[in-house]
């Protein structure tokens, strides 16, 4: 009989066939061997998208019990907690987590969002965030300055880019919509950078840009390589710090301005994103400190 392989139930994961998976993992566990931490967490992971969250949590703080601190177990802990609503517990788990692996870079952007849910103090929100930047976000060396002469005339078409995660049947596709369907294409030319998973939204913003990229498996190098062999003048983020965001671009300077909206309302902490669109309301007068991008107020959001 063919020994039972974690790779065997991450396939049925995959094809969420959980139920066999669960007998998979059942029978990897009873050999106590070193798959066993493994094989009880997603054991968890099929809980969780099952709905069984207590399930989950008991799998898991037993985990923690039998075998001590782990950072994938303190990870996936943390982050059901904070699905649950227990910031506080989450927070600890995410810090206690990150002692075990402090260069889980994901792990540190999600700990620097729950604390600026948590923490209403602006000034400590953009700390959150710079730091993080500084951290994982600066490149390894000074971004490589624009080469191309851009044509500075004010009567010339400008070229804008729009990139984003986010161009699909997701919250960000009603605030484009418009601005994608009401550009001047005469003063413009727009084009677009799709960096998630397409889907039939998707299809039906296609249809108002006439130079849409598909990037969501072109590396950053190639990506930021791709924007500036374009020129584009402006380029706008529209994910911020959520999936599909491909900020690492932004801090290699793609375009000679370089702008966020929409996609993540709170301060970057990036010092390569020039400006931030927004309004008197998102952003009132006086709060200027509270972000490192320029604020620029339109009338309404």
């Amino acid at each position: 009989m063919n020994e039972f392989k974690l790779i065997d139930a991450r396939h049925l994961i995959a094809a969420k066939q959980h139920a066999k998976a669960a007998e998979v993992l059942c029978q990897i566990q009873l050999r106590k061997d070193s798959d066993y931490a493994d094989a009880t967490r997603y054991l968890a992971h099929i809980e969780i998208v099952q709905n069984q969250h207590s399930l989950a949590a008991e799998r898991l703080n037993k985990l923690l019990s039998d075998c001590g601190p782990d950072y994938k177990t303190l990870t996936l802990l943390a982050e059901l907690k904070m699905h649950l609503g227990d910031e506080y517990a989450a927070i600890q788990m995410a810090e206690q987590a990150l002692t075990l692996q402090p260069e889980n870079k994901t792990l540190s952007l999600n700990l620097a969002i729950w604390k600026s849910s948590q923490d209403q103090t602006p000034v400590s929100v953009r700390a959150n965030f710079e730091t993080w930047c500084q951290e994982f976000l600066a490149p390894p060396s000074a971004p490589q300055p624009l080469s191309h002469n851009f044509d500075r005339d004010p009567s010339k078409k400008l070229r804008i880019g729009y990139l984003s995660g986010d161009l699909k049947n997701h919250a960000v596709r009603y605030f484009i919509e418009p601005y994608f369907k009401h550009h001047n294409h005469d003063a413009f030319e727009v084009h677009v950078f799709m960096t998630g998973e397409p889907d039939v939204i998707t299809d039906i913003l296609k249809e108002s840009i006439a130079d849409w990229h598909d990037v969501r498996t072109v590396s950053t190098q190639d990506l930021h390589q791709l924007i500036r062999d374009l020129h584009i003048d402006i380029l706008v983020d529209l994910s911020g710090h959520t999936a599909g965001g491909r900020l690492e671009v932004f801090a290699l300077r793609a375009a000679p301005v370089q702008v966020t909206w929409w996609g993540f309302m709170q301060t970057l902490g990036m010092k390569e994103m020039d400006y931030r669109l927004t309004d008197s309301l998102f952003c009132p007068p006086g709060s200027e400190a509270h972000y490192t991008e320029g604020l620029c107020r339109m009338s309404c959001m």
